[in-house]
């Protein structure tokens, strides 16, 4: 504690299972039980469609830097596992991915984008604070990644402080900042008395979470195991004659003999009644060990399952009974409820803020420094009862009312379509029937297209953003080519 008041640097032991035992950390992370409800649950999120969105939809200038943004994060390699990297903080309580940029041609022009990238585990990653008296308010709330400290001195511009598990680099410049995409899941301010796991305020996983239950879990597990093997294949008593030394040295390596059963040398006296030298095999109920094994099934990874995923009934099947629906439909909600909360939480990172740069906020400032507006990253949720609700649509639809397409096509599991890209819609369908029934009739005519002047002239912002600008409406926009037709877009935006 000394030392991270020196450094102001939140101790790592925000977390249950670092805090009390880091191998059984590592143990939980073996769980093959564990990480197929992390997996499920990631899976959920990492494979949904996305969209970007502006702040202002019908303004075609912020429309223009979405497509745009949205070529260049599609250039990012494998994307989907940097997903799936991210959304380790539900594990962790916080994950982070490394970025390599470079400047690639994109639709055109020369854009800069992600090159290359690598997973940073969360349990390297520390936050610092703010301490009175000090200089570092400034620094509230600052990453600090944790180094190699002989290789610190090879980092251009880094600056390090000491932590209570080593040397960390502190991202306090943008030119390390913009390098890292950090995802937490939930935050949590840690009791008055329990000070050293104040970090936990930076994030927390379902790990600490479910540490104390899990370590109850494995208890029981080895109470299983023990008593299956103690008594679970049977007794087997050696009896021998208490007053021949000999018979006790044979009837021990008559016991070594029986493998892996339990067994028992027991001295036994010489009687009238049969007593002296012998062998007694005893069988044990299974009773016992099928309770213990029930109960590990039926409490400990039920409530483990429900509270990772949301639902028990991933493995297993549904009861035919009454009220076995409903059961069904409330988990379902629940984890979709979830799915909602973690694909938010990453749309959000992945968003980014000044403080805390995400993937769309770098590029965003880097490619166009005069886009003054937020671009935001949207993950289309499946919805649990998507097919009664498109049927709700489609009423709500023929009564004239406007609905949100974007959200329609989120319940159908669709994307919007890119730009250029050849679109199907019902006002097609309808103006092809009439073109169709027109030329039937002889009263079709085909027109060709004439020349038009262009009323955009080219645009160079403040901050050396290149576009075009309308003559007449003083509107702007970031297009690759001239609204309209015409030249393109100046390069070195």
């Amino acid at each position: 504690q000394i030392l991270n008041a020196f450094s102001q640097v939140y101790s790592y032991r925000w977390d249950e299972a670092i805090r009390h035992q880091p191998d059984n950390a590592l143990a939980m992370r073996r769980s093959c039980f564990l990480m197929a409800l992390l997996q499920e649950r990631k899976l959920a999120t990492s494979s949904l469609n996305w969209h970007l969105e502006p702040e202002d939809e019908t303004d075609e200038a912020q429309q223009d830097v979405v497509n745009e943004l949205t070529r260049i994060v599609k250039r990012t390699p494998q994307l989907q596992k940097v997903l799936m990297c991210l959304l380790e903080a539900i594990w962790y309580g916080r994950y982070a991915v490394q970025w390599a940029y470079n400047y690639q041609q994109i639709g055109g022009e020369e854009h800069l984008a992600v090159s290359d990238w690598r997973p940073l585990n969360g349990d390297k990653i520390q936050y610092r604070y703010w301490y009175p008296d000090s200089n570092t308010a400034q620094d509230d709330g600052t990453p600090v990644i944790l180094v190699h400290a002989s290789l610190t001195p090879e980092l251009p511009g880094a600056e390090t402080v000491y932590t209570d598990r080593g040397r960390g680099l502190l991202l306090r410049t943008p030119y390390w900042r913009e390098r890292f995409c950090i995802h937490k899941h939930e935050v949590d301010d840690a009791d008055y008395f329990n000070g050293e796991m104040a970090g936990a305020v930076h994030g927390i996983g379902v790990r600490s979470r479910i540490y104390w239950f899990e370590w109850l879990k494995q208890e029981l597990l080895e109470w299983i195991t023990t008593y299956m093997q103690r008594t679970g294949l049977g007794l087997t008593i050696f009896f021998y004659d208490q007053s021949n030394p000999k018979a006790r040295d044979e009837a021990e390596k008559a016991a070594r003999r029986q493998a892996k059963d339990t067994v028992i040398v027991w001295p036994r006296p010489l009687g009238t009644e049969g007593q002296g030298p012998g062998v007694e095999r005893i069988e044990t109920t299974t009773a016992g060990s099928e309770f213990l094994f029930r109960m590990l099934q039926e409490y400990f990874e039920t409530h483990e399952e429900r509270y990772i995923v949301g639902q028990s009934l991933s493995a297993g099947t549904e009861g035919s009974g009454l009220g076995g629906t409903g059961v069904a439909r409330m988990h379902a909600d629940t984890k979709y409820r979830i799915t909602k909360f973690d694909a938010s939480n990453l749309g959000e990172t992945l968003t980014g803020s000044e403080k805390e740069p995400g993937l769309l906020s770098t590029l965003q400032r880097w490619n166009f420094p005069d886009a003054d507006f937020q671009v935001r990253w949207v993950f289309d949720v499946d919805k649990p009862n998507a097919k009664e609700q498109l049927e709700a649509a489609v009423s709500v639809f023929n009564m004239g009312i406007p609905m949100d397409a974007n959200e329609v096509r989120g319940i159908a599991g669709y994307s919007a379509p890119e730009e250029g890209a050849e679109v199907a819609s019902r006002q097609q369908m309808i103006e092809h029937q009439a073109s169709l029934e027109q030329e039937q009739q002889g009263q079709g005519e085909k027109v060709a297209p004439g020349p038009s002047g262009s009323k955009w002239e080219d645009y160079q912002g403040p901050r050396g953003g290149k576009g075009f600008v309308h003559k007449e409406t003083g509107r702007k926009r970031y297009a690759t080519k001239r609204p309209g037709g015409g030249a393109e877009k100046p390069k070195g935006v």
